[in-house]
C-alpha cells in the first residue's frame, strides 16, 4: 500500500457500506458514499457481466476515492449509516455495490432486505452466450429473474406465471399474486441456480456447500444444484477455478491527495469537480441527478430529510428537489405575491451559483430546503392527493403527473405553500380541486407551462382557500387560442354515443367526430387514447390489487415501470394479419381505451389469443376491469366480428362492439368528472370573477 493507493480484495470492497454487517470481512479502508453520488442506476445485465468479469480474472477498473470530508454524511440508499468510515468514494460506486451484493446471503440469520440477490447457475451455459460464468440475479419487482442472455431482458409472462407458482406465491382477496422477495423465489431461467454468496464462502466447492444444499433440500433450485455438483464436470471445475482467481483478486483504488482538496477554498467543490470530470469525460453534466448531487453536496443534511419523505414525494428525490427549487427562486424574484411565472427551469448553474453564497441571493434556497419548507409543501401535497379516499388519484397517476407534467407538480407546491403560510392547508376543500386541477392539465393542457403561469396569476389575485380554484379553468386563453380543451359530459356523450346509422362505412372514429371543431375533436381524441384515464377509472382495484406499489421507489421498477400490463380485451391478434371487414377501423376502436384494462403483468396472458368471456368470466373480474355485464356481452360479439365467416349478422356484431367501447369511454371520463370522480365542474364554472 502507498499513501495515494490502496490494492484491496473483493471481501473487503464487500465490507463497505451498505453491507458492512453482512460480512466477517475486516477492511484496511471503509468507503462511505458521500452525498454528492448519485444513486444505484445499474441494471441486473451490468451486475452479471461484472460478476463474469471478475471470475474470468478480466480487468474491471480501479476506484477513487478522497479521504473523509467531514461535512459529508456517508450514505445507505439515502440513509445515513456506515461505520467507521475512513474514506468517501467518488468513482466505482456501482461496481462496490455489485461486489458487496455477490457477498449477501439471501437466508443468513437476521439479514437485512436489500432487495436484490445474485445468483450463479451451475448448469452448462447455452449455444450463443458470451460468459462463461452465468450470473442470474433476482429483485423484488422481477423475482423471477431475468432471461438467460447478455442483456438481462425481462422474462416472458408465462414464465413469470410459471415462477410464482412454482415458489408457491400467494394471491391474495382480488385473485391477484403476492409479489415474493427474491429470495423467496430462484431465476426461473437458470437450470440449477445457488447464491453466490454460498459459492465465495466455500471456493472449493466441497461439503460446505453440499451440506448447505441439503438443508434447502425443499426448495427445488437446491436439488437441482445438487445434482449439478454430482456429476461435478467440467463446469463446476471452471467455477472452482473462478472462485481461486477471485478470491486472490486485487483492485486498485487511488487516494485523491490531500493537497488537491485542500488547495482549494472550497474543498467541496473541488472533490465535486473531479465527480463530474470522471463520471462525464470532462463534459459538463446537466439534469436532475445533478442539481441533486450538488445541494447535497453543499447541504449534506438534507439527504435524509427528502428520504424521510420517501412514500408522501411520489416522484424520484433528484426529480423532487429540482422541481421544488423553482419555489424559492420564483418568490425571491418578485416584489409582490403575484408570480408571473411558476415554470422557469432550474439550472445546474443556479442551483451551484446559489448554493454556495450565504448572501441574500443564496439565501432563500438555503432556507426553503434546510427549515422546513420543503418538508411543509410536500406533507401538504401529499395530504391532498391522498390514496385511499373514494375520489383520489391512484399513486401510479400521482407520479405521472410529477414526472411527464412536472409544471403542474410544481402548481401543486406552489398552491401548497400558500395554504400553509394562511393556516388554511388542512382544509378538506383542496382536496377534489387540487386533485382535478392536476390530472386536467396533465391529460388536456396543450402547454401545461403556460396554463400553470396564467392559473397560478389567477389564484394570486383572489381570496385566499379552496374556493380560489373555482371557474380557474373557465377561459384560459393565451393570443385567443385555449391552453385547456376539457370535453364536458354532453360532448362525450353525444359524440361517443355508439354507431350512427346503418352504413359501417360510417362507424370510425374519425367520421364519429366530423362536425366538431378542431378543439373538440383533438379533447376527444385525448380521451380515446389516455390510458391514464382508464387506470382512475380501476383506482379501487389498483389500492386492493397493489397495495406495496411504489411508484417513486425507481430502484425496484426500473425494469419494468409498474407490476400491471395493459391488456386488451378484444384480443388484438383476433384482428391483426386477417383479411376481415372493416379492419382498419375495427383496429381503431380496439386499440382505445374502451378496450384495454389495466391487469397483473404475470397474468396477462403471453399468447394474445384469450377470448373475452375467458378472461371476464368472473363477476369480480368484470368489476376489476370496469366492465359492465352487457359491455361484456358486446366485448364477446366483437370476437365475433373478426371471423372472417362471421355467422349471424356480422355488422349487428361490429355495432355491438363499437357501442361497448363507446360505452366504456363515456363511463371512463364521467368517473374522472361527476359527482362520483372529482368534480371538474367546478374548476370550468365561469360564475367566478377573476
Amino acid at each position: 500500500m502507498e499513501d495515494n493507493a490502496f490494492f484491496l480484495s473483493l471481501a473487503d470492497i464487500a465490507g463497505w457500506p451498505p453491507f458492512e454487517s453482512l460480512t466477517p470481512f475486516p477492511s484496511s479502508m471503509v468507503e462511505g458514499v458521500p452525498s454528492l453520488q448519485r444513486g444505484l442506476v445499474w441494471d441486473p445485465g451490468r451486475v452479471e457481466m461484472l460478476c463474469d468479469s471478475l471470475l474470468r480474472g478480466f480487468p474491471v477498473g480501479s476506484f477513487v476515492a478522497c479521504n473523509r470530508l467531514d461535512d459529508q454524511v456517508q450514505t445507505t440508499r439515502g440513509v445515513p449509516g456506515g461505520t467507521g468510515v475512513t474514506h468517501h468514494l467518488l468513482d466505482g460506486q456501482q461496481r462496490a455495490q455489485a461486489i458487496g451484493l455477490g457477498f449477501r446471503d439471501p437466508f443468513a440469520e437476521g439479514r437485512c432486505r436489500i432487495g436484490r440477490v445474485l445468483w450463479l447457475d451451475l448448469a452448462p451455459p447455452k449455444l450463443g452466450e458470451t460468459r462463461v460464468y452465468l450470473f442470474r440475479a433476482t429483485t423484488r419487482a422481477h423475482p423471477w429473474g431475468y432471461a438467460a442472455n447478455d442483456r438481462a431482458t425481462t422474462v416472458g409472462i408465462a414464465r413469470m406465471r410459471e415462477s410464482l407458482d412454482a415458489c408457491s406465491a400467494k394471491r391474495d382477496a382480488n385473485g391477484v399474486f403476492e409479489r415474493p422477495e427474491p429470495e423467496d423465489c430462484w431465476p426461473i431461467e437458470a437450470g440449477a441456480p445457488v447464491p453466490f454468496a454460498w459459492l465465495l464462502a466455500d471456493p472449493d466447492v466441497s461439503n460446505t456447500l453440499r451440506a448447505r444444499l441439503r438443508g434447502a433440500v425443499q426448495r427445488p433450485w437446491a436439488r437441482r444444484a445438487q445434482e449439478a455438483l454430482d456429476k461435478d464436470g467440467p463446469v463446476i471445475a471452471a467455477i472452482r477455478a473462478g472462485l481461486h482467481r477471485t478470491a486472490k483478486r486485487r483492485i486498485l483504488c487511488e487516494i485523491l491527495p490531500r493537497e488537491a482538496v485542500d488547495a482549494s477554498d472550497d474543498p467541496v467543490s473541488a472533490v465535486e469537480s473531479l465527480f463530474q470530470r470522471m463520471n462525464t469525460g470532462g463534459k459538463p453534466l446537466d439534469g436532475d441527478d445533478l442539481a441533486w448531487s450538488l445541494l447535497k453536496a453543499r447541504w449534506p443534511g438534507l439527504e435524509p430529510v427528502v428520504a424521510e419523505l420517501a412514500r408522501e414525494r411520489r416522484v424520484p428525490e433528484a426529480r423532487l428537489v429540482r422541481l421544488a427549487a423553482r419555489l424559492p427562486l420564483t418568490e425571491a424574484a418578485i416584489s409582490g405575491p403575484h408570480p408571473r411565472s411558476l415554470s422557469s427551469t432550474v439550472s445546474v448553474a443556479q442551483i451551484r451559483r446559489l448554493s454556495a453564497e450565504s448572501d441574500k441571493d443564496g439565501r432563500p434556497l438555503a432556507d426553503f430546503f434546510l427549515h422546513g419548507g420543503l418538508e411543509q409543501a410536500v406533507h401538504v401535497v401529499a395530504g391532498w392527493m391522498g390514496s385511499s379516499g373514494p375520489h383520489d388519484l391512484p399513486p401510479v397517476l400521482q407520479a405521472q403527473i410529477a414526472r411527464g407534467t412536472p409544471d403542474a407538480y410544481v402548481l401543486a407546491l406552489w398552491l401548497a405553500r400558500r395554504a400553509a403560510r394562511d393556516g388554511i392547508a388542512d382544509d378538506p376543500g383542496w382536496v377534489q380541486p387540487v386533485q382535478a386541477l392536476l390530472s386536467a392539465l396533465r391529460w388536456f393542457s396543450r402547454n401545461p407551462s403556460k396554463s400553470v403561469d396564467a392559473i397560478a396569476w389567477r389564484v394570486s389575485n383572489r381570496p385566499p382557500g379552496p374556493q380560489a380554484l373555482r371557474g380557474v379553468l373557465s377561459n384560459l386563453e393565451t393570443d385567443d387560442w385555449p391552453l385547456m380543451a376539457i370535453p364536458e359530459p354532453k360532448l362525450v356523450r353525444t359524440a361517443l354515443a355508439g354507431p350512427r346509422g346503418s352504413d359501417p362505412n360510417r362507424w370510425s372514429f374519425s367520421v364519429v367526430l366530423e362536425g366538431l371543431s378542431d378543439i373538440e375533436m383533438d379533447a376527444l381524441r385525448r380521451i380515446q387514447e389516455n390510458r391514464e384515464m382508464m387506470l382512475y377509472a380501476q383506482r379501487d382495484w389498483l389500492q386492493r390489487a397493489f397495495p406495496r406499489y411504489d411508484p417513486s421507489d425507481e430502484d425496484t421498477w426500473r425494469d419494468h415501470g409498474r407490476p400491471w400490463d395493459f391488456d386488451h380485451l378484444l384480443p388484438w391478434a383476433a384482428i391483426s394479419h386477417k383479411k376481415i371487414q372493416h379492419k382498419d377501423f375495427l383496429k381503431e376502436w380496439a386499440g382505445s381505451i374502451g378496450n384495454f384494462r389495466a391487469w397483473p403483468l404475470e397474468d396477462n396472458r403471453s399468447d394474445g389469443h384469450r377470448a373475452p368471456d375467458e378472461k371476464l368470466s368472473e363477476p369480480k373480474d368484470q368489476l376489476n376491469s370496469f366492465v359492465s355485464e352487457w359491455e361484456f356481452s358486446g366485448i364477446g360479439r366483437g370476437l365475433l366480428a373478426t371471423k372472417e365467416t362471421a355467422s349471424g349478422d356480422p355488422n349487428g356484431h361490429l355495432a355491438a362492439f363499437i357501442e361497448a367501447c363507446s360505452s366504456r369511454v363515456r363511463r371512463m371520463h364521467a368517473a374522472w368528472w361527476g359527482d362520483k370522480g372529482l368534480a371538474v365542474g367546478y374548476l370550468l364554472d365561469e360564475k367566478q370573477d377573476d
